[in-house]
């Protein structure tokens, strides 16, 4: 994986994704800087976003963060491992078609808690939350 520790997340293995990336803020890489890292990246065998096992909590709770992946506040279902999500009202939805719970009728025991969550990619197709 390549992983941009300035921006916390990773990186397609695809060299079109690369040039754009740098360019842009907070990097500004131009001309022999970013090329020398575009071969740089041409030289790594990178696997494919679909083949990046993400870390899964475990008996002893939630998975260790992985330095250098930005780390945000999120959603976690008690009832399956898929609900996790960044938007409460997503939770709500989640409990509500997933399950068929009301979510309404969860105020004094709802069925979701806040939590920590690590994605290794940025792209809204890509991302797999883990709880950290």
């Amino acid at each position: 994986l390549l992983l941009c520790t300035i921006c916390g997340h990773c990186l397609q293995p695809r060299p079109d994704v690369w040039a754009p990336h740098l360019r842009q803020h907070p990097h500004h890489l131009r001309g022999a800087q970013l090329k020398h890292l575009q071969e740089l990246f041409s030289s790594y065998r990178l696997a494919a976003p679909e083949d990046v096992d993400v870390p899964s909590s475990g008996k002893t709770g939630p998975a260790r963060a992985i330095r250098g992946l930005r780390v945000v506040d999120g959603w976690q279902c008690l009832v399956c491992e898929e609900g996790l999500t960044r938007s409460l009202a997503t939770m709500k939805v989640h409990v509500s078609k997933v399950h068929q719970q009301k979510p309404g009728g969860h105020k004094k025991q709802p069925l979701w808690r806040a939590c920590k969550l690590q994605t290794y990619f940025a792209e809204n197709r890509l991302i797999r939350y883990f709880v950290v």
